[in-house]
């Protein structure tokens, strides 16, 4: 931490000074280092475990219906198009979905968008293509 205090401006005695000082605190520190070292927020106790099964659901939900509900609108839509043509542009809304939930992920956790959505789509087309095959 000193090292980091340092980076910021903070002279080598002052950073000392500020880190075995914070370090008294052990709940504090601990906070504190997964913030300032990681960009981690720390986890409130008071999260209920109800509420985090329950966004899980709907998020499963929501991203879990996007190949099928894009498979049955192609069909719908596209009177003439061969399974094969449904199964590219589900397999394709599929990844642009898996790619947009990563992005949204790196936002709200505070990581570069662009990595987190290509980390995302390159888990699901992987796990996606182990499953078909």
């Amino acid at each position: 931490m000193v090292q980091l205090y340092r980076s910021r401006g903070i002279t080598k005695e002052d950073a000392i000074t500020v880190a075995t000082t914070l370090s008294k605190y052990k709940d504090f520190w601990i906070e504190h280092m997964m913030l300032t070292e990681l960009g981690m927020f720390p986890v409130d106790a008071e999260d209920s475990a109800v509420a985090s099964g329950l966004a899980m659901f709907v998020s499963f939900m929501i991203f879990g219906s996007v190949p099928l509900l894009s498979y049955l609108l192609l069909i719908l839509l596209i009177k003439d198009l061969p399974v094969s043509g449904a199964f590219a542009g589900t397999v394709c809304t599929s990844l642009l979905t898996l790619f947009i939930l990563g992005v949204v992920k790196s936002k709200v956790v505070n990581q570069n968008p662009i990595k987190g959505g290509l980390y995302m789509l390159l888990q699901g087309a992987l796990s996606g293509a182990a499953s078909f095959y």
